[in-house]
């Protein structure tokens, strides 16, 4: 089980990962610390943010952190859990989430939730730790995300829906009503699953996709459509770019 933090107030938010996302998730922080979106009504440790930010990461990202007002604080193995700390696995890998997510439990990492205030939870949803839930996100009644999962900004879980730990959703994907996804899945953004389908561990849903029947562990589900880059239709025509 995932260390929780009941005591300490907290003083530092650790990111594990320092790429597009979690430079993604610092300006959802700072936006929150500046008043430019309302802050939540408590939802666990989410409601006292700390304006402290740092990241780990084993690439050297101090230069680009800096200028979020980020501090590096070394690689994955150098990270030593200081009492306050509240860490979140900032990155969009399903594979990479578990990995980390180990990782950090082996340098006794406290792990915390974030989700952001303009996101729909419902009061009988069951939110995992180390959870994100991104801007304009529904989480319907009584839906399940286990541990470590990312459900990003206007993406959907719906009623009865269950999202396996480490998984990840990608912006306007959604889990219909009673679906079921296993461990370290990924949609792509707007995939689908369609209500009561089931997806195993590590299955893919390819962006603007769905899965109306049930998917094996490690499948990936793709709606194959043509793509053709239709060629400047200025050119028979008088009119000039």
């Amino acid at each position: 089980m995932p260390n929780i933090q009941v005591d300490t107030k907290p003083s530092r938010l650790v990111l594990a990962g320092y790429g597009g996302f979690g430079r993604e998730l610092v300006g959802y922080v700072q936006t929150m610390h500046d008043g430019l979106v309302a802050m939540p009504r408590g939802f666990g440790p989410v409601a006292e943010l700390p304006r402290c930010i740092a990241c780990v990461d084993d690439v050297d990202p101090s230069e680009l952190a800096a200028h979020q007002g980020v501090q590096w604080i070394g690689t994955f193995l150098d990270y030593q859990s200081s009492p306050g700390d509240q860490v979140l696995i900032a990155v969009g890998s399903p594979r990479t989430r578990a990995m980390l997510w180990q990782k950090m439990l082996g340098q006794n990492a406290v792990f915390t939730r974030f989700i952001h205030p303009t996101a729909i939870v419902a009061r009988s949803a069951q939110i995992g730790q180390g959870a994100i839930i991104g801007p304009f996100a529904m989480i319907s009644d009584d839906a399940i995300l286990g541990d470590n999962v990312l459900v990003n900004a206007f993406a959907s879980v719906g009623h009865g829906a269950s999202v396996g730990p480490h998984s990840v959703i990608s912006p306007y994907a959604a889990v219909l009503g009673d679906a079921t996804l296993g461990t370290e899945c990924f949609l792509g953004t707007r995939a689908t699953v369609f209500p009561q389908v089931q997806l195993g561990n590590r299955c893919i849903v390819d962006a603007h996709s769905f899965a109306k029947m049930d998917v094996p562990d490690d499948h990936i589900v793709r709606c194959r459509t043509e793509y053709q880059v239709i060629r400047n239709r200025l050119v028979d025509s008088e009119r000039k770019p």
